[in-house]
């Protein structure tokens, strides 16, 4: 067997498969760039089209950053819709193809951007190390609440709020759902409809109508059971009023909308 340290020294190199894991949420993405399958780390990592740059680092000492061209897979569906609230991370290993057990990290970081052309994403990521440089503390001083709901700091649990649906009618962007009627209108504006691990920003809720800020694909249509999450404005009367989570809510509510030294006092 050959170690990683002795085999990035030889002439002739054993072969050195890179191997990514994404994740977002409970959700993992296992992939190698290699040209077969391969068992790492107790997991199979599946063989794909994926492609990454070089590591971009700057004279500052600032980011790392590195792109990866992958398919469309689970983690980063969820950009297709809007910017998720959870990280998005990758980490990408070397390992020697005759010992998988001797490797190397080589990358650990979160997705910034994703793009989307045909089936093909570009994410852009940087280096973990990048929060060395993010501002402390990071509370912004607005009305609104600085945490998103079901978010960690929020500590609603997103699974207690699923409202179980079924699709009735699809036009385009606005989908037919039951149990939404149930509810008053703009209860699920601002939510997201979720299926399969895909999930969908709500753009406005009428009645037993939803529409969406991006469609579904073909995987959802009539028929097709779907979970509904309520949205949250931010403000202190929805989280205490719909929410019950005014302990939880963090903004300055009565801060001024003009600044005084600007505009003069009122």
């Amino acid at each position: 067997m050959t170690t990683y340290s002795d085999n990035i020294t030889k002439r002739e190199m054993v072969a050195t498969p890179e191997l990514y894991e994404f994740q977002y949420g409970g959700i993992y993405d296992y992939y190698t760039s290699f040209s077969e399958d391969l068992l790492f780390r107790g997991v199979t990592y599946t063989r794909a089209s994926i492609k990454r740059s070089g590591f971009s680092v700057d004279t500052e000492f600032g980011k790392i950053t590195m792109s990866v061209q992958t398919p469309t897979i689970d983690t980063l569906r969820t950009y297709i819709s809007n910017q998720p609230v959870e990280r998005t991370t990758v980490k990408l290993w070397r390992a020697v193809l005759d010992d998988l057990d001797e490797y190397r990290i080589i990358f650990a970081g979160d997705i910034q951007r994703v793009s989307f052309k045909g089936n093909v994403c570009q994410a852009t990521c940087e280096m973990q190390s990048h929060t060395l440089t993010q501002r402390i503390p990071n509370v912004v001083h607005q009305s609104y609440c600085n945490h998103q709901v079901f978010d960690e700091d929020c500590g609603l649990d997103d699974v207690a709020w699923q409202v179980a649906g079924q699709v009735t009618a699809i036009s385009a962007d606005q989908y037919s759902v039951g149990s939404a009627a149930l509810y008053a209108d703009g209860y699920f504006t601002g939510g997201q409809m979720l299926h399969d691990n895909d999930a969908r920003y709500i753009i406005n809720h009428v009645g037993d109508s939803i529409w969406l800020h991006v469609p579904f694909d073909s995987r959802v249509s009539i028929g097709s059971d779907i979970y509904l999450l309520p949205g949250c404005n931010g403000s202190p009367g929805t989280c205490k009023n719909k929410f019950n989570n005014f302990g939880n809510h963090l903004s300055m509510p009565y801060i001024p909308s003009s600044n005084p030294i600007m505009w003069g006092f009122k």
